[in-house]
């Protein structure tokens, strides 16, 4: 079933890349209809995931002579009930469009018909993952853990996709807005910090929580968490366009840091050195925010 399964979650990134293409549209003001450009592809790639879903779930009914319902592949049964959600929910996203029209910034999150679009992919999406679990060793290999890891991964960035508004790396222009209203209105300046700071820490929840996760039901193979912070830092930027991809590199090498000290078992070096690697590298090396500090600093002082 692992050739199965890499298929179903490639086509799966189809789907998720949709997402996050669509992401992008809504974000940048691009012409926005059902019928768009950035919806075909979303929509084909749930099309292609669920027809193969049903395909593997028709042939292994054949193959052990049972009804459909029976022939459901291991960890599949979640997913073939999100086909179904999101095919519901797909309906109702094109009537919710023609009645009420384009949602705009958060509400195009959380409006009921995505919110069932979100259900529905991450149960078709964690399929793969499901079956890993119960199926995979304890200590599997890169390639044997790969369409596992990847379902994880992809579930992951959806779920850091509909908390965009929280995701740090997207939001530079907070250390900026900050040194602009040092000195110009304390209350706003305030604001702009806890929003800064929030941001940090459920960004950083986003990056850590997962991976001690995976911890704690595997050996992970040396890789793994390069791979899962590079998808979804490339995913993510997406929605800004690439116009922030430097925050990809980040990715990369706190990946390549975590799979180093998961190799070594400095879990400890883990928990306290990567946060600190990737927000210092972010904030002081990328944006540079000890440049405002200073400014800010030499106008008190005059």
């Amino acid at each position: 079933m692992t050739a199965k399964n890499l298929v179903t979650i490639l086509l799966g990134a189809w789907l998720i890349v949709g997402i996050f293409v669509d992401g992008f549209a809504h974000t940048h003001n691009k012409p926005e209809t059902f019928f768009s450009p950035w919806h075909a592809i979303l929509y084909s790639g749930f099309l292609a995931t669920a027809l193969w879903m049903i395909w593997i779930t028709y042939q292994n009914a054949k193959k052990i002579g049972v009804p459909f319902k029976k022939g459901i592949p291991t960890g599949y049964g979640l997913g073939i009930l999100g086909v179904v959600l999101f095919f519901i929910g797909g309906v109702c996203d094109m009537t919710w469009h023609i009645i009420f029209g384009i949602e705009e910034d958060i509400a195009a999150l959380l409006s009921p018909s995505h919110l069932l679009l979100l259900i529905g992919v991450l149960l078709i999406i964690t399929s793969p993952y499901r079956m890993g679990e119960k199926e995979l060793k304890h200590s599997p290999s890169f390639k044997e853990f790969f369409s596992t890891l990847l379902s994880y991964t992809l579930s992951v960035a959806v779920l850091s996709f509909f908390m965009m508004y929280t995701w740090a790396f997207n939001h530079g222009w907070v250390a900026a807005k900050a040194t602009a209203l040092f000195i110009t209105d304390d209350t706003a300046f305030q604001n702009i910090i806890r929003m800064g700071i929030s941001n940090t820490i459920i960004t950083t929840t986003f990056l850590m929580v997962p991976v001690y996760f995976l911890l704690k039901r595997w050996t992970l193979p040396f890789g793994s968490i390069t791979l899962f912070y590079t998808v979804n830092f490339v995913l993510m930027t997406i929605i800004r366009g690439f116009e922030n991809a430097e925050v990809i590199g980040i990715g990369v090498v706190a990946g390549l840091l975590a799979d180093i000290f998961i190799q070594h078992k400095k879990f400890t070096a883990l928990a306290v050195v990567l946060p600190l690697f990737i927000w210092v590298v972010f904030y002081v090396g990328i944006l540079k925010a000890w440049v405002g500090i200073l400014n800010c600093g030499r106008v008190q002082l005059y």
